[in-house]
């Protein structure tokens, strides 16, 4: 055996999937804000022949 870790690894593996379900809520937070900006600021130009 190389090395021993000291941290049992349940817990590590409870702390990186609460910092992904956390990362993942705040992303999709900032994407649908992200989304909601572009569409308040895009404008479509119409132009008929009449």
């Amino acid at each position: 055996m190389l090395d021993r870790r000291n941290e049992d690894v349940s817990e590590e593996q409870r702390k990186d999937g609460a910092f992904r379900i956390i990362f993942d809520r705040k992303f999709e937070q900032e994407l649908e804000r992200t989304l909601i900006e572009m569409r308040a600021e895009a404008f479509v130009d119409i132009k008929l022949d009449l």
